[in-house]
């Protein structure tokens, strides 16, 4: 057969050389599609999915890959997907799903957070929004719920929201770190408002508006009794000279450089912030604060500092009384300079000074620090520290008075010649839970020194004191001194009695605990020298004397010593006078105090133990608090319980064997622990 129409073998069929659709080419001619008239060898190729040509290949452009009945070349921009091509409809899948070239915008993720606007995407600029996304604290609706939480509001225009810090949201001026105002409100957002801007008196008025009288709803700027320097008054003096009894003058933080005198003025000047931020500077131009014009308890010095006072004759140097009485309360006294009462000098008063803090002053004779002659002053609640004196008294002078004094540390003070710390001259004053510690003086008496008198220590504390001479702790002459539950310890003096050097007197010794002092020559812990005292219920114990009597060394009277303890002193108990242990109930045993495990006697713990044999060993007509039998020793007898020293109001433990349990104060020397603050 050959391709020329004709039936060449004479079988009756010219077989493939028909031309079935007339397109002029039989299938022996190589048309590939003889039912379609458009394909045949050389054709057109034409958009029907054919091979036109019949070249064994159909065109790119004539697929339908993806199954969506439009080819390439009738429109279907995209053969991959079968939900784009022409004339389809658009959804939301970010494609040209109807090939007009044109995406539309609510399809495009700009952002790049895999959402689309027209897929709920409320922020197509920011990757942080779309449906389902965490909220953050951004102040935004970040999940698209069209609800944006509550703590991102702003609504003050604070610039930060709740979630930053904002803990309120109504207060423009108040945010995490704001700086805090005077209008009652917690700026900062530390949670306190700070004690100024409390109006705890109802008088509309706070202490950051100038109102120091917070516990007195009649006084605040403004009233007829307030004056506030330096806005009502330039000076303290124009503010004091302007002001009617009874006035209140709270003066503003700064220094105020001017010296000033009541004038007998029964006013109240007042620091507004506190000692710390409130200065009267003296300029050395005489004394600071001057009451010289019979002023009463009603002329009121509180909560400033008074400094560069300089006094001249019996001038004191920062405050000056004289034969008046006015109230001086949380004071502090610092930088002054006197011939006598470096920081404060008192005479003929009845003035009541608590919570002072006497400092750093200085005399040429006495006192370094604070003074009082022929007075009846209550001292109370008072710092008298490194203060020095060129004569005497380097802390505190009484001078022929009957004073009131407690709760007083007496420290780092020093005197060239006698009673680094306390001076009393033919003194008659009561001394309670006084701590008298670390002062020195060239001569005698480094912790006290006693000229005469009579008075009374009780609860109180002598430690650490050193004199170049005689007396470490304490130095007795020509004195009835009556010392009731005190502590004599780790004392030294450079020639006799380490811990109490008595001469000339009769002195009075009851219950004391004296440990631990040193003398260079005579007595360690006592000497008594042409004295006669009555020691009672007193422990002596590891004391040393460098000569002889490291316990008690007296000559030439013997001292009366009952229900006593000596105890490991060297290199005698006792020197001068038979030994009294096994009569008068006297006894030899160790204390066996709750702690002495410490190097340095400072640090021991002088309370009896349970066990100890000097419980209940003292004099039978004298008790304890619990009505047993007086233990020997500081803690015992009827004034064992009022051991406070630090002034905490809570007393500490004596009971042996009681604590921890009870009220009791386990740091008598720090006021910030007690029984439910530390202990």
């Amino acid at each position: 057969e050959q391709c020329d129409g004709l039936d060449n073998d004479c079988d009756g069929s010219a077989d493939d050389e028909a031309d079935g659709d007339g397109d002029g080419n039989s299938p022996c001619d190589g048309d590939c599609h003889d039912s379609i008239d458009t394909i045949y060898p050389g054709a057109a190729e034409v958009c029907d999915g054919y091979d036109s040509d019949c070249d064994g290949s159909t065109p790119a452009d004539e697929a339908d890959d993806d199954g969506d009945l439009q080819m390439i070349c009738e429109g279907d921009c995209d053969d991959t997907e079968a939900t784009v091509y022409t004339g389809a409809s658009e959804i939301c899948d970010g494609l040209d799903n109807d090939c007009d070239t044109v995406i539309p915008e609510d399809e495009v993720d700009a952002d790049g957070d895999f959402s689309l606007l027209c897929g709920g995407d409320c922020d197509d600029a920011n990757s942080e929004v779309y449906p389902g996304a965490p909220e953050l604290s951004d102040g935004l609706d970040n999940d698209c719920d069209t609800l944006v939480p509550a703590d991102e509001a702003d609504d003050d225009g604070d610039g930060q929201m709740i979630c930053e810090g904002d803990c309120d949201d109504t207060e423009i001026t108040v945010y995490d770190g704001a700086t805090e105002l005077c209008d009652g409100l917690d700026n900062d957002c530390d949670t306190t408002v700070p004690y100024d801007e409390v109006d705890a008196d109802g008088d509309g008025a706070m202490w950051c508006d100038g109102d120091c009288a917070e516990d007195d709803d009649s006084l605040y700027p403004g009233s007829a009794a307030f004056r506030l320097v330096p806005d009502d008054h330039a000076t303290i003096q124009e503010a004091v000279d302007a002001a009617d009894s009874g006035d209140l003058i709270c003066v503003d933080s700064g220094t105020y450089v001017e010296n000033l005198s009541y004038g007998g003025q029964a006013v109240h000047v007042k620091g507004l912030y506190g000692a710390e931020f409130t200065v009267i500077d003296g300029s050395a131009a005489g004394a600071t604060v001057t009451f010289t014009g019979g002023e009463g308890a009603d002329s009121i010095l509180e909560a400033v500092t008074v400094t560069n006072g300089q006094g001249s004759g019996f001038t004191g140097g920062g405050v000056h009384i004289w034969s008046t009485s006015p109230t001086i309360t949380d004071v502090i006294v610092t930088g002054n300079a006197a011939d006598y009462g470096g920081g404060l000098f008192i005479y003929d008063s009845s003035s009541v000074l608590t919570g002072l803090t006497v400092e750093g002053n200085s005399s040429t004779q006495f006192p370094g620090g604070l003074g009082a002659a022929v007075s009846d002053v209550v001292i109370e609640d008072v710092v008298i520290t490194a203060n020095t004196s060129s004569l005497h008294g380097g802390g505190l002078v009484l001078n022929g008075c009957t004073a009131d004094v407690s709760n007083v540390v007496v420290h780092g003070n020093s005197a060239t010649s006698s009673a680094g710390g306390v001076y009393l001259l033919s003194d008659f004053s009561t001394l309670s839970n006084l701590v008298v510690q670390d002062n020195t003086a060239g001569e005698q008496g480094a912790g006290a020194y006693v000229n005469q008198g009579g008075p009374t220590f009780t609860n109180s504390l002598f430690s650490d004191n050193e004199a170049d001479a005689s007396g470490g702790g304490l130095f007795l002459y020509l004195s009835t001194a009556v010392l009731t539950n005190v502590v004599v310890a780790d004392n030294v003096s450079g020639d006799d009695g380490g811990g109490i050097m008595m001469q000339s007197g009769m002195d009075d010794l009851q219950n004391l605990t004296v440990v631990g002092n040193y003398a260079a020559d005579q007595g360690g812990g006592v000497y008594a020298y042409y004295a006669a005292p009555v020691i009672t219920n007193t422990t002596v114990t590891d004391n040393e004397a460098a000569s002889m009597g490291g316990g008690i060394r007296a000559y030439p009277d013997t001292p009366t010593v009952t229900y006593g303890n000596a105890w490991n002193n060297l290199p005698q108990d006792f020197v001068g006078f038979t030994d009294p242990t096994g009569v008068d109930g006297n006894i030899s045993l160790e204390p066996l105090f709750t702690d002495t495990s410490p190097a340095d006697p400072l640090e021991w713990d002088l309370h009896l133990d349970e066990t100890s044999p000097l419980v209940d060993a003292g004099d039978p007509s004298i008790t304890d608090p619990d009505g047993g039998t007086s233990d020997i020793g500081a803690f015992g007898g009827p004034g064992a319980e009022g051991w406070d020293l630090d002034g905490d109001d809570y007393d500490v433990w004596w009971l042996p064997g009681a604590y921890p349990g009870g009220d009791w104060d386990c740091d008598d020397l720090d006021d910030a622990v007690y029984p439910g603050a530390g202990c």
